[in-house]
């Protein structure tokens, strides 16, 4: 440990995941040590077999051997990040844009009229955003799995506080 940084060997790494998968094992394998820059802010999240560290700005996916597999910058000062199966959506509250990753790229943009304040997903993979629309205090949107839109709804006497969406979505 270092002032900033944090170095992490591959058993430590298997005894964060132990927590998160149900079989950390099969899934980590020894290898090199690796280092990020440490804030406080910054986030892990398993991402299919793999996982990411979303700080102020930036996401950067790394395999289980500690070879990083995607790094981009992100328009983010405070991203939050709720990941389903390979994908990991990144957005920032007050933000109108929604970023889609997996473990190689940043696969889609989508990109909404009004701050989006939310994001929760369904085990299916059909997802809800928390936002509004002009002339409404609030709303959400749901899409399916394939991002294509469900169901559109706004609030003009009613602010919303908290989302969820059920497991079949």
């Amino acid at each position: 440990y270092n002032f900033r940084k944090i170095i992490f060997n591959f058993p430590n790494i298997r005894y964060i995941v132990s927590y998160i998968k149900d079989d950390p094992l099969t899934l980590v394998s020894d290898g090199d040590i690796f280092e990020f820059d440490y804030e406080s802010s910054n986030k892990v999240y398993i991402v299919g077999n793999d996982f990411a560290i979303i700080g102020k700005q930036s996401i950067s996916v790394y395999d289980f051997s500690g070879k990083i597999l995607f790094s981009d910058n992100c328009p983010y000062d405070n991203p939050l990040a709720v990941s389903y199966g390979n994908e990991l959506i990144v957005y920032e509250i007050g933000k109108t844009e929604l970023r889609f990753y997996n473990s190689y790229s940043l696969v889609e943009r989508m990109n909404f009229e009004s701050p989006v304040y939310d994001v929760t997903i369904a085990e299916n993979g059909n997802f809800l955003v928390m936002t509004a629309s002009d002339g409404y205090r609030s709303g959400f949107r749901i899409y399916n799995n394939r991002k294509k839109l469900l169901l559109r709804c706004n609030f003009g006497e009613f602010s919303l506080q908290a989302t969820s969406i059920s497991n079949d979505g």
